[in-house]
């Protein structure tokens, strides 16, 4: 498609591929991820980890304290290779399941996996 005068006076712009290309390596040279074993924001993302172990009672509810000021819209679970969660001689992460809707300060969940210290990362 060749972009005419007429076009761009008609509001029509085009960007610079070369400018695109340059601006997306400086975004993705600067994504920042954080430790998972401490609670902290998770690098420049709009999220927070924090360092979550599950009760040492299967399918009990848990809260965990996400600290975002506002209703998450998600989370996924990272394992911290400092941390030690072995279960049955494998490194693992814990099964989780959403047990009520999360609000402004806590996620609430339950897992049938006991005593497993991981990162939760909520955004």
């Amino acid at each position: 498609m060749i972009v005419t005068q007429k076009d761009v006076q008609k509001g029509i712009t085009v960007a610079n591929p070369l400018k695109i290309d340059a601006e997306l390596d400086q975004i993705f040279q600067s994504i920042d991820f954080a430790d998972p074993s401490v609670a902290q924001q998770f690098g420049n993302f709009d999220a927070n980890v924090i360092p979550v172990t599950t009760p040492n009672t299967a399918n009990l509810e848990f809260g965990v304290q996400h600290n975002l000021s506002r209703t998450p819209i998600g989370c996924f679970t990272v394992l911290p290779l400092s941390m030690n969660a072995v279960q049955g001689g494998f490194v693992a992460i814990p099964r989780l399941i959403k047990s009520r809707a999360p609000d402004k300060t806590y996620i609430y969940l339950y897992s049938p996996d006991v005593s497993f210290s991981f990162g939760l990362v909520v955004w």
